[in-house]
């Protein structure tokens, strides 16, 4: 009874009395695994961080097989810089219980933060032996990204998309798009990541991260092909008797101008969240005004139109105003 006027004291926010109920409840033989999982619960809710680790401590040495103890007790360790500490507490764990996918998981997100990459490796191999849980599979390929290895990354997760669960094959396209757009593959970042809303029934939209990723990536790659085309137009106009060769000067604006294009088409393809709808229209506007440069300097480059390089020029610094991020 003790115990159960200790469960309904830590509900009511009366910490103190449940602490001397547990007490009491002990004494009357109450089950010591149930006195001590609450008693963690009071100090947690306290605030008292060293009172909760000891709680857990002796948790999780009466039952090993707590895996939600052996969890939180690690989380606590690592809060106070005892990682050490976290790996011995979760490798107990997964010798009680070697079934629980969730033991390896965290135990591999530790070694990872401490840039044991191969350690974490391995954890994860034994885990995907030991429970062929997918979540294993997919954190195996973020700790290969983590290595730099992107092919046995993509290898994994390509792997995973054949999955006949839908939700798993998503978060595997999810996965293989944030690999792509973190090495600036555009078009098969955004593919990916279509591929994985239409599996989870979703529009074609990206979340914040995943949308300042993927057009990020298409940002820099107008600004590469247009930095050096725009460079050879302004040589072309500045030296007397043309500068480059007037089909050099062509070919690198006419490049620019497919890459205007593609993320232009792009913009009406692939949605923002709605909280960056802002940021997407001013993108729109940035890239058109871009293009409308490009087009009129290929004008001035093919017709010696001195009034259509004028032109070129000022939607260069109208684009400039528009740019992502441009303070106005």
């Amino acid at each position: 009874m003790e115990y159960e006027g200790a469960v309904r004291s830590f509900r009511e926010g009366n910490y103190e009395m449940a602490l001397t109920r547990l007490e009491k409840a002990l004494a009357d033989g109450a089950s010591a695994e149930d006195v001590l999982d609450l008693r963690a619960k009071i100090y947690a809710a306290t605030g008292d961080a060293p009172k909760r680790v000891r709680a857990l401590q002796d948790l999780v040495n009466t039952n090993p097989a707590r895996t939600d103890a052996v969890v939180a007790l690690s989380l606590e360790l690592v809060d106070q810089g005892l990682w050490q500490d976290a790996v011995r507490t979760l490798g107990k764990g997964i010798q009680a219980t070697p079934k629980q996918a969730q033991l390896y998981l965290r135990l591999a997100l530790i070694q990872q933060s401490q840039r044991r990459v191969n350690e974490a490796l391995e954890t994860l191999r034994k885990g995907m032996e030991a429970t062929q849980d997918p979540d294993l599979a997919l954190a195996f390929g973020q700790a290969y990204e983590a290595a730099g290895d992107l092919r046995s990354a993509q290898n994994i997760y390509s792997k995973l998309v054949a999955s006949p669960d839908a939700k798993l094959r998503a978060r595997a396209l999810d996965a293989l798009g944030d690999l792509y757009a973190r090495s600036g593959q555009v078009d098969p970042a955004v593919e990916a990541y279509v591929e994985a809303a239409r599996f989870r029934g979703e529009p074609a939209m990206l979340t914040g991260d995943r949308y300042k990723s993927v057009y990020g990536a298409v940002d820099r790659l107008v600004e590469s092909h247009l930095t050096q085309a725009w460079e050879q137009f302004e040589d072309m106009n500045a030296v007397e008797g043309g500068g480059l060769p007037k089909e050099k000067v062509l070919a690198g604006l006419e490049a620019a101008d497919a890459q205007l294009a593609r993320a232009l088409a792009l913009c009406d393809e692939v949605l923002p969240p709605a909280d960056l709808h802002q940021e997407h229209r001013q993108r729109e506007i940035y890239y058109a005004l871009l293009r409308e440069a490009v087009t009129a300097a290929v004008t001035c480059v093919d017709t010696g139109r001195a009034d259509m390089g004028d032109l070129a020029r000022e939607r260069w610094k109208q684009a400039r105003i528009e740019a992502p991020g441009a303070q106005k």
